[in-house]
């Protein structure tokens, strides 16, 4: 998804000078936005064969003003006394139309063929990617309707009388984040650190700190559940130590993302979280997957359709013992096979949940991803 949109507004290919997607780029020829309604084979024929199909409403024409100027482009009227000519790079002309000597259509579109020449297979399969995906779009009411059970009154869950009803007792979180490390909308730990600590405090009994890079020695010993989401570059045998502590004692651990990974020891880590990622031995790709959700009957999926659609990061093939995770959701179909996205991992006393999805910002804040 990252590499075809990088294609798109790339200066080489030129894209976004004349179309506009998802609210960027020029909006000199159509608007991309509805791409998402066609198959991968009818826009990939619509760019390898401009003039097969030309929309009628983006006819280019040939005109020649009386002072023997030429210009090729799209012809808009401005009011009664102004001609407005368009080319595809967004060049504009203006004239009044008593100035037009001769007006006639090309005949060809004003898109150029060859725009894919020097291309590999997989980056017209990326540049495709994002044309035919954007962010799923679900909102609060979805995610009511799947933590309400049939008659009760949504309400009632956001007072918190659910929580009553199962008996919560006291509950310290610690949320641990650096710095961004991605471009925007990605790896924005911050971002999600600042949104999530006012959102999960809501919950009845709920206390939530906030850690920079890695919890204190007081929240180690104090915490109930310690959130990681950050990739951290330094691992080492004293963190693995505090880890190994604070699940003896029945800690429980969240891991997103990109903090299931471990750049130098990864089977150490993994040990700890069930799975870990290596890069350069783990494989990955920003692209739209359906989560497919494997344990309807797991208090964590209670409620969850059968599936949901995301475009985020899966990571794969993940390092570790699989036989010692509970796979609570995989991605369907990535790479052949469906991969473990999230899961649930026991390590003596200590519990822990993982997701690999996670990755953009439009994630973390998907009302329904949150439960």
């Amino acid at each position: 998804y990252e590499t075809g949109r990088g294609l798109f507004f790339s200066q080489k290919h030129q894209c976004a000078a004349c179309h506009r997607i998802r609210g960027e780029g020029a909006g000199h020829g159509p608007d991309l936005s509805n791409l998402t309604s066609r198959d991968a084979a009818s826009v990939l024929r619509d760019i390898t064969e401009p003039n097969a199909t030309i929309n009628p409403d983006y006819v280019g024409y040939n005109v020649r003003l009386r002072n023997g100027d030429e210009h090729t482009g799209f012809v808009r009227h401005q009011g009664n006394n102004r001609l407005k000519i368009t080319t595809a790079t967004g060049v504009e002309t203006t004239a009044p139309p008593t100035e037009v000597a001769e007006m006639q259509p090309s005949g060809v579109s004003l898109m150029p063929s060859g725009l894919l020449e020097g291309l590999n297979e997989a980056q017209i399969n990326d540049l495709l990617t994002f044309l035919l995906h954007e962010p799923p779009k679900r909102d609060k009411a979805e995610a009511w309707r799947i933590v309400s059970a049939p008659g009760s009154d949504p309400t009632s869950v956001a007072r918190g009388e659910t929580s009553k009803a199962a008996g919560n007792r006291p509950l310290r979180v610690v949320l641990v984040a650096s710095k961004q490390d991605h471009g925007p909308g990605q790896h924005d730990y911050p971002s999600w650190q600042k949104a999530w600590h006012p959102l999960l405090a809501q919950a009845e009994n709920a206390t939530v700190e906030d850690a920079w890079l890695w919890p204190t020695e007081e929240q180690f010993a104090k915490s109930d559940a310690l959130i990681f989401y950050y990739w951290n570059r330094a691992w080492d045998d004293a963190k693995y130590a505090q880890l190994d502590a604070f699940q003896e004692r029945g800690g429980g651990i969240v891991v997103l993302h990109s903090a299931t990974i471990e750049n130098v020891a990864p089977k150490k880590l993994a040990q700890r979280i069930g799975l870990a990622a290596q890069p350069g031995t783990v494989k990955y790709r920003h692209m739209p997957f359906d989560l497919k959700f494997i344990d309807s009957t797991h208090p964590i999926l209670a409620g969850l359709p059968g599936e949901l659609y995301f475009l985020d990061e899966p990571y794969w093939p993940m390092i570790g013992d699989r036989s010692q995770i509970h796979v609570l959701a995989n991605a369907a179909n990535v790479d052949g096979e469906d991969r473990p996205m999230m899961w649930t991992f026991e390590r003596g006393r200590g519990r822990v949940f993982a997701s690999i999805a996670g990755h953009y910002t439009w994630t973390l804040d998907d009302p329904v991803f949150r439960l």
